[in-house]
């Protein structure tokens, strides 16, 4: 018995709908590849950095800084609330990060940040809004950041060793 695809009540795609599709199917792919490019970037700074969404909440953070907090994406988001920055400096951080974002303007303020191993040291965290090419704000609200250890950070984790004599 031979098959006979029903007749009525089918219409054929149109042409410009078949190459809609594959324009679709190409930027999906052109945004994973950009996504993939941009990470591999990012992951390769040196440094620790991250994005916040409008009210600040991170959306994003490198390799490193991962590696730095041994945390979650889940768990830095709950930075407010976890043991990320020192007790005696988490009110100073909110208040700051508060008039910072509120601000609109780029700041930069010290605490003190628990790494991994449950050593805190000092920290410079700085947050830029995301801007178009005229000043306005860009990127949804968006918010760039990266931490660089402070001079007490380094002081605080030098430690002296004595030089061997001939």
């Amino acid at each position: 018995m031979a098959y006979n695809p029903p007749t009525s009540g089918f219409e054929p795609l149109p042409r410009e709908g078949l190459h809609t599709d594959v324009a679709i199917r190409n930027t999906a792919q052109n945004a994973r590849e950009s996504e993939k490019h941009f990470r591999l970037i990012v992951d390769s700074i040196p440094g620790l950095v991250f994005t916040t969404r409008v009210a600040g909440e991170i959306e994003f953070f490198n390799r490193r800084l991962r590696e730095y907090f041994g945390k979650s994406l889940q768990e830095l988001q709950a930075w407010q609330t976890n043991d990320t920055i020192h007790a005696d400096d988490l009110n100073y951080a909110l208040d700051e990060w508060r008039h910072g974002i509120a601000s609109r303007q780029p700041f930069a303020t010290e605490y003190r940040l628990r790494r991994a191993d449950g050593i805190y040291r000092w920290f410079q965290v700085r947050v830029v809004p995301g801007r178009d090419e005229n000043g306005n704000l860009s990127g949804r609200g968006r918010r760039r950041g990266w931490l660089t250890p402070t001079p007490n950070a380094l002081r605080t984790s030098f430690t002296p060793v004595p030089l061997a004599r001939p």
